[in-house]
């Protein structure tokens, strides 16, 4: 990509990047107009570790962050899925459970934090844990979405995607 001049965006956990020879990673990525965007799925460490048992903990992807936004690589942080009780701890429709980790996120110098819900696809029932699908029927009462139910085993009530959407909206603006 470097040697053609072609962007590049890579979407990360960064589970490797421990392992890997990082002088010249970094040199790669300085040498392309590189953006990398960091999946941090929430704040909360405990119930987070239940949803991704081998991803790097929230601190080290945002120390991952930190370092390459202190070389100057374009980083920003993507917080997908969102999973309202889980991902953050405090009410899900309120700013201040938001507000640490973008300001966590501005801190360790993303350019853009960005959010979306829990969506599965029937299609991808047969391959989720049991406590996945234990998880969303347990959350069925109050944000999931009916609108598409013929294709999708789960998705996130859009009103609430939309409203903790402005929330963050507001938060990052500030």
């Amino acid at each position: 990509f470097a040697a053609h001049g072609i962007p590049m965006l890579l979407l990360t956990k960064a589970a490797a990047w421990a392992h890997l020879d990082q002088d010249r990673y970094l040199d790669v990525l300085k040498s392309t107009q590189a953006c990398v965007e960091c999946t941090i799925t929430g704040d909360n460490e405990v119930g987070l570790r239940e949803w991704e048992p081998n991803a790097p903990s929230v601190s080290d992807r945002f120390a991952f962050v930190r370092q390459l936004a202190g070389e100057g690589i374009h980083c920003s942080v993507n917080c997908v899925p969102l999973i309202p009780t889980v991902s953050f701890q405090g009410p899900w429709d309120e700013a201040e459970t938001y507000r640490p980790f973008i300001e966590r996120a501005r801190d360790a110098g993303a350019r853009a934090v960005m959010m979306g819900g829990l969506c599965f696809n029937k299609g991808e029932v047969k391959s989720l844990p049991q406590k996945v699908k234990l998880f969303c029927a347990e959350q069925r009462q109050w944000w999931h979405s009916a609108l598409d139910t013929p294709w999708r085993f789960f998705m996130a009530d859009p009103s609430i995607e939309q409203h903790v959407g402005g929330l963050w909206k507001a938060e990052a603006a500030r």
